[in-house]
């Protein structure tokens, strides 16, 4: 009779540890249940960043380009303005050689009016 009394606390301390085991096999079968949902949503989340990243990428590389051709635009005006000013400043060079030119004329014509006036008050003042 022991052996009996053995055998069936042995069933019932198995048969207890049973449901423990069964109640632990739902929770886990709930737990990955849940982290299925969760990982689901992780793919989601996922797949729209890519897209968001991939569109991000497309927009900036589109940027990037209208900055290169302003950039080419700029250069372009630059140099025209640059070869605008080396012909400015060649006829500023010219325009500064003829107003000296035209300056030391009118100084010649200032000192021969200088030179009549002193003749004239020179005899003038000879005479009286």
């Amino acid at each position: 009779m022991t052996e009996k009394g053995n055998f069936e606390d042995r069933l019932s301390a198995l048969e207890s540890e049973m449901g423990d085991i069964k109640q632990r096999l739902q929770r886990s079968e709930k737990d990955a249940a849940a982290a299925r949902v969760l990982a689901g949503g992780a793919d989601r989340d996922t797949s729209e960043l890519r897209i968001e990243l991939r569109e991000f990428r497309e927009q900036n590389m589109r940027l990037h380009n209208a900055t290169r051709a302003d950039i080419a635009d700029i250069r372009g005006d630059i140099t025209e303005v640059r070869g605008e000013l080396g012909q400015l400043n060649g006829r500023v060079d010219t325009l500064t050689l003829e107003m000296r030119s035209k300056f030391d004329m009118l100084t010649a014509g200032q000192q021969q009016i200088v030179n009549l006036i002193t003749l004239a008050l020179d005899g003038k003042g000879g005479e009286q």
